[in-house]
Order: C-alpha cells, then structure tokens, then sequence
C-alpha cells in the first residue's frame, strides 16, 4: 500500500478548485499597500493536532469552513474524501444538475447557503434526462 503524502492531498485539491472554477490559491499576492486578501471560495488543506481536513475560504478576511465537517484525519482518510469530493464534481449526474459557470454569484458570506441543493422535482427530471441518452 502506497504512503499518501501531503503531495497527493495536493494534488487532488488543486483539481478540484480547476473543476469547481475556484481559486488555485488560498490567499492573493501582495497589493500596493503591502495587504494580502483571501481567495474566497478557494479550497486548500488544513492541518492541526496531527491530522487533516478540506478548508474553504468563505471571506476575504480569510474566515474558513470545514467541507466535510469533519474534525482532522489521517491522510489517507482525507485522501479518500478528497477523491470522492472530486468524483462527485466530475460526475454526469454532476454536470446535469449544476452549472459550475454560475459559482461566482454564490455568495460565501452565507455560510449557511448552499448553491448545490436541487429541488427533488428538478433532480427526478435531469435523471430521466440522463438515463434516455
């Protein structure tokens, strides 16, 4: 069994803001001023008490959440949810409920509002859709 590195966690993390449209990178370059802001809607890793978890950045102050809503784990554990995080992403299923065009007018300061929740009506469909073709 192969030792999962910080390097695999990375690695699925950065395909995973490609597929959802989101920043590569937690926090901008320097401004003029010498300020820094955050990259809302970044995903990045989190690391405390010896375990992992999948960040987000909901604020330009750098305010984050847990995704998984989960404390810290091993990496092989947080490799595990990262790939089917990523698989759900990519999944044609996926692809018909969502645009990930539409992402940017979520708006991150509602940490409470998910853009990806589908009326029941509306999922039903997009299945009928997809089990024709």
């Amino acid at each position: 069994m192969e030792r999962i590195t910080r390097k695999h966690l990375d690695y699925v993390v950065d395909a995973i803001n490609m597929r959802a449209g989101t920043p590569p990178k937690p926090w901008s370059d320097r401004d003029a001023n010498g300020k820094i802001t955050a990259n809302v809607g970044n995903y990045h890793i989190g690391s405390a008490y010896g375990g992992w978890r999948l960040e987000q950045m909901m604020n330009e102050g750098g305010g984050i959440r847990n995704v998984f809503g989960i404390g810290y784990v091993p990496k092989r554990e947080l490799y595990g949810l990262l790939q089917a995080y990523h698989g759900g992403l990519t999944s044609k299923l996926w692809k018909g409920l969502i645009s990930l065009d539409a992402m940017p007018s979520w708006d991150a300061r509602q940490p409470y509002h998910c853009p990806f929740l589908v009326p029941m009506a509306e999922m039903k469909k997009v299945i009928e859709e997809l089990d024709s073709d």
